[in-house]
């Protein structure tokens, strides 16, 4: 690691801690009453990647403007090489997400939507009565309660489920962030991500999907990032 890489990743973690500062303030001020100390450690460790993006972004544009990366780029060196610095300290600071994220102190669950399951309810043939878990009505209207059945229960999220969607999207936004591409493409690309995450935690809180298909939100910025860098690659020879 070069001086100027080392000087990156400094300027990188101390933007990213000030950042993780606002948006601990902004979760604890916006969070339910009934949130836990667990649950906002959790939430702010799956936030994390956010701060350490929005960190490089700045301290890149900084470089940029006082002429250090045009320096590098002028003698060959790629944008995304040049900034490994900013790159190395936006991975470092996002893993620290996912260690807070496996410490007894985070309260996993919070990440997952509440899913309820569907009460079945069997009609009669003749339509004289229907019935569900614990309720039984008669055509005439009458309503008889009976003692529910005891449901499966329903396997309690914890880090290690949610860990499959944080921590390849952790890793994949910092060269992401690195590498230059047009505005459309990187909005298309984070929304993807992040309408990929909702659906996938969605999907993995009702069973319907295993932890490790949270991988599948990582995909768009990751994709984005190997297309841009094959084509300015090509663009360069």
């Amino acid at each position: 690691m070069t001086p100027f890489d080392a000087l990156l990743l400094r300027r990188t973690l101390f933007t990213a801690l000030l950042l993780l500062g606002v948006v601990s303030a902004i979760v604890v001020a916006t969070d339910e009453a009934t949130s836990t100390a667990g649950m906002r450690v959790a939430r702010l460790a799956a936030l994390e990647p956010l701060p350490a993006a929005v960190a490089m972004a700045l301290v890149l544009r900084q470089s940029r403007e006082r002429g250090e990366l045009r320096a590098l780029q002028c003698v060959g060196v790629p944008e995304w090489l040049a900034a490994r610095g900013a790159v190395f300290g936006g991975i470092a600071f996002a893993a620290l997400g996912a260690v807070a994220l496996l410490s007894p102190w985070a309260d996993a669950r919070s990440l997952f939507p509440s899913v309820r399951g569907t009460v079945d309810w069997v009609i009669d043939a003749g339509g004289r009565f229907a019935s569900a878990p614990s309720v039984f009505v008669t055509d005439g209207g009458v309503i008889a309660l009976s003692v529910a059945k005891d449901a499966a229960p329903r396997a309690v999220p914890t880090a290690l489920t949610a860990l499959p969607a944080v921590m390849p999207l952790a890793l994949a936004v910092p060269p992401w962030i690195a590498t230059p591409m047009p505005g459309m493409l990187r909005g298309f690309a984070l929304a993807l991500a992040a309408g990929t995450v909702v659906v996938v935690l969605h999907l993995v809180a009702a069973g319907r999907v295993s932890p490790p298909f949270g991988a599948l939100a990582a995909l768009p910025v990751l994709l984005s990032t190997i297309a841009m860098r094959a084509r300015l690659s090509g663009a360069r020879r």
